[in-house]
């Protein structure tokens, strides 16, 4: 078998990918169809904004208490009870829609829960991965993982085209409810993963002090989350400004962006699969280098010119190696986390480097609308490619994330 998807000869993994392939087309169903329907029944961008909080509050609140819980009970389980739980969430809209209640207020109401079981999924997905695979096959897993997360980005939106013009915004996400409940069954076949017993006889508090002090403790650690917290500055908006530079500036068809967005994630396939096939001791050099060409992309796409037809040729060019920095970049960071960590603290380290990500995310969001508003979307773009050239030139200053200094966690019992 190639080397690249050898964590597939483990039969547990191969149930996990299969369960998450299904689960990540539901997201992405859920992430288009859910605005739609608000927009459809609130009419006001105000309201999306409120189950935008809502859904992402959870992130701040209840992340590090979700990574202590996910290093201290057993894992399948943690995951399943909150596929589960997720699955009967998300199907009270659609049939809230059929009974003929209010849609709206179904959708606020479960916001919140779905937000705290995401974020209680991720905790435990995120210790479980190097424990069903082993850390030696890690890398390529991650990059497996990775590969399927951009198919769904391709298979996604144009499903849930098909399925609001069918059978609506509500109704949709039907299909996300069932995608849950594939999930969780996949689960029932994996082994039991259990908890770390050195959590034993401590409370939950000092458990989420220990992983945070375990990463502000840990320089290759706090470099490469300072690191993808800059990187999440700069790019948090990405999505609303390109929307806006292509259909205000550009006066583009909107076809052409689904196009790009599909090369896009294609382009990211390929990355996830260059990384599959480097050392370990090279993802440092592979982090820095996918956060300086993903910033140099989004730059020479901002001073994209000439006529329509070369124009369209140049941003396939450079959506192809966007998606392919992108890809390396997220699956250098999502094995390195892991991998410069202990087993008893691998929850607890993931859910602290979220919280902290999304703090940032929250930033870049309210400056990319200031930035919008004064450099337009040519100019936003500029400003966040120069940004992400920034935070990898001097992240490569010291020799934390080059050498990943700090050391790694490679033998799959510590």
């Amino acid at each position: 078998m190639n080397e690249r998807v050898r964590p597939l000869k483990q039969w547990p993994f191969r149930f996990f990918v299969a369960g998450r392939a299904v689960s990540m087309v539901g997201d992405v169903v859920s992430r288009v169809a859910v605005p739609l329907l608000i927009l459809d029944q609130a009419g006001s961008g105000i309201e999306l904004g409120v189950v935008g909080v809502l859904q992402t509050a959870p992130s701040f609140f209840f992340g590090l208490v979700a990574g202590a819980l996910a290093d201290r009970l057993e894992k399948r389980i943690t995951m399943f009870a909150a596929d589960v739980g997720s699955a009967l969430l998300t199907a009270l809209i659609p049939l809230a829609h059929v009974l003929g209640f209010d849609v709206f207020t179904v959708t606020m109401a479960v916001a919140l829960p779905l937000g705290m079981l995401r974020v209680l999924y991720t905790g435990a997905y995120t210790a479980a991965v190097p424990e069903i695979v082993g850390r030696e096959d890690l890398p390529r897993a991650m990059g497996l993982l990775q590969i399927i997360e951009a198919a769904a980005h391709v298979v996604g939106p144009a499903l849930v085209g098909l399925l609001v013009a069918r059978m609506g915004a509500a109704s949709t996400l039907a299909v996300d409810a069932g995608s849950f409940l594939v999930s969780a069954a996949a689960l029932c076949a994996l082994p039991r993963l259990p908890g770390a017993r050195s959590g034993a006889g401590k409370s939950l508090g000092r458990e989420v002090a220990e992983g945070v002090r375990f990463v502000t403790s840990h320089r290759l650690l706090r470099s490469i989350i300072l690191l993808w917290s800059a990187v999440t500055v700069a790019t948090a908006g990405i999505i609303p400004v390109m929307m806006f530079w292509v259909s205000k500036d550009l006066h583009v068809d909107m076809r052409w962006v689904g196009l790009a967005m599909s090369i896009f994630a294609a382009g990211s396939i390929l990355g996830a699969f260059t990384v599959s096939r480097v050392p370990k001791e090279r993802l440092g050099v592979v982090l820095l280098t996918g956060v300086v060409v993903y910033g140099a992309v989004l730059i020479a796409v901002s001073g994209a010119s000439g006529s329509s037809n070369a124009r369209m040729l140049l941003f396939a060019l450079l959506a192809v190696a966007g998606g392919a920095a992108f890809g390396t970049m997220t699956v250098s960071y999502y094995t390195l986390l892991p991998l410069a960590t202990p087993r008893e603290l691998v929850g607890r380290v993931g859910s602290t480097a979220k919280t902290v990500t999304q703090a940032f995310q929250s930033i870049g969001m309210a400056a990319t609308g200031a930035v919008l508003e004064v450099l337009r979307g040519a100019g936003s773009l500029r400003v966040m490619g120069v940004t992400m050239i920034l935070a990898g030139l001097l992240s490569a200053l010291p020799s934390s994330i080059r050498r990943l200094d700090g050391g790694l966690f490679l033998d799959a019992r510590k």
